[in-house]
């Protein structure tokens, strides 16, 4: 039998304003379940194996932990998670008893768990970011590079990647270039996303030949710099293609990617030839690290 709104003991203080939460469990039905999956602050795409595995265990009546996480709703009454779990309920019209939890302020939908942990896409997703997959490496790529850690896995916060975003002025143009370009040559967006960024921050009319060689030619000299980076980077790719049909694990890293670019972008600005990569990397590197200082 569904219970009545009981308030409970905790409160939440956020942004000086305090929030009381409500409690009740009710039998959630089909059609319930469609209700509150229409009143909802927003959600990343449902589906793969969470959700079969959900709808599964609702056929065959197990009794699982999963239903124990409280439904939770903001203090405008709208879902904030269980959209997996709904959905099952949904598509099973199979009813399950559940807890909601009402009142928490809208802010926590940013990081609420939804059977998976969200990533910080998810969270520039709920703020209806432009390719927010791709804007999201794209910040990280430039945090790594800032830190300078070019050989180490990079961790940054959903909430940092969310406020980097906000801080850092027309990136979604640099975005939009990074996909563009890697139409061109298929190397991961957030790479020419990120150097577009610099460069167009730094030094914009030379940014704009730089990128405008790269992409349109002419490639009669294969030595002008940003020719010799267009057909390195079709060597990468056409590599890993093939390392891949023969079953080898082959990736391209996009730090290094970045490095590559800059050692062009180096010879580009100096006027000079690039006859091949990997010669003064490490002087590539250092100088993009403090590159990025001066944009970020």
């Amino acid at each position: 039998m569904d219970s009545d709104w009981r308030v409970l003991p905790e409160e939440i203080i956020e942004g000086r304003k305090k929030y009381v939460l409500e409690e009740r469990y009710e039998w959630v039905d089909g059609r319930r379940a469609a209700e509150l999956l229409a009143d909802s602050i927003g959600n990343r795409p449902i589906g793969g194996v969470v959700l079969d595995n959900l709808i599964a265990d609702m056929n065959s009546g197990s009794d699982f932990k999963r239903l124990e996480e409280p439904v939770q709703l903001d203090s405008r009454g709208k879902l904030m998670n269980a959209h997996h779990r709904l959905t099952a309920i949904v598509r099973t019209d199979q009813p399950q008893f559940l807890r909601l939890v009402r009142g928490f302020p809208a802010a926590y939908y940013q990081y609420m768990d939804q059977n998976r942990s969200r990533n910080a896409r998810d969270v520039l997703m709920v703020e209806g970011v432009t390719h927010a997959g791709v804007m999201a490496t794209t910040i990280k790529l430039l945090d790594m590079i800032r830190a300078g850690r070019r050989r180490s896995d990079h961790a940054m916060r959903n909430k940092d990647v969310l406020a980097a975003q906000k801080a850092i002025p027309r990136l979604d143009e640099s975005v939009e270039f990074g996909l563009q370009a890697s139409e061109d040559v298929d190397v991961q967006p957030q790479t020419y996303a990120a150097c577009h960024y610099i460069y167009s921050r730094t030094d914009p009319n030379h940014a704009d030949l730089f990128w405008d060689m790269f992409r349109n030619g002419p490639r009669h000299d294969r030595t002008c710099a940003p020719n010799a980076l267009y057909y390195d980077l079709q060597s990468q790719v056409k590599t890993k293609l093939l390392q891949r049909q023969r079953r080898y694990q082959a990736n391209i890293v996009p730090v290094e990617v970045c490095v590559d670019i800059h050692d062009a972008w180096m010879h580009h600005v100096r006027n000079e030839p690039l006859d091949t990569f990997e010669v003064k990397q490490d002087e590539a590197w250092h100088d993009l690290a403090s590159t990025v200082q001066l944009v970020l």
